[in-house]
């Protein structure tokens, strides 16, 4: 019977996604998840989605000073819901310079002042030298390091 809803849950997501643009839903822990992509400059893509309080921001890409300010919106816009988590996957950005390291910081900081929690996940490679080098990663909540290079 629970895998009957649960069928319809879907079904009725992936039609809700389908009339308002959603690019992807997933399952996540019996949640449905509806996710929105949004294709930035210099070849970045940003995917948001979540559900109630939980929300998510996954970023593919090079983060630079031309696009950091994309980033920096796509955080605000799902701070701005105040979320009990708010967890950012980095493990499809290749290079981190300053600006977007600012930006992580910003979003870090606005998420402290109202309760949130905000988990980087997936450092790796050249963003991780630069929290390493920078001892940002105490700063953060960080989760599934890679060892860097």
């Amino acid at each position: 019977m629970a895998r009957v809803s649960k069928s319809l849950a879907v079904a009725s997501a992936l039609r809700q996604a389908k009339l308002t643009g959603v690019a992807l839903v997933r399952l996540h822990s019996a949640k449905i998840f509806a996710t929105k992509t949004a294709k930035t400059s210099d070849d970045v893509t940003i995917v948001t989605g979540g559900v109630g309080k939980d929300q998510s921001v996954a970023i593919h890409g090079r983060i630079t000073v031309s696009n950091s300010g994309e980033m920096r919106t796509a955080l605000a816009n799902a701070l701005h819901t105040k979320p009990t988590s708010l967890s950012v996957d980095q493990s499809g950005v290749s290079f981190l310079d300053t600006s977007g390291l600012a930006t992580l910081i910003e979003a870090a900081r606005t998420a402290r002042e109202q309760g949130t929690r905000l988990a980087l996940q997936g450092l790796h490679d050249q963003p991780l030298y630069f929290f390493e080098i920078a001892h940002l990663e105490q700063l953060f909540d960080t989760a599934g390091l890679e060892a860097s290079k």
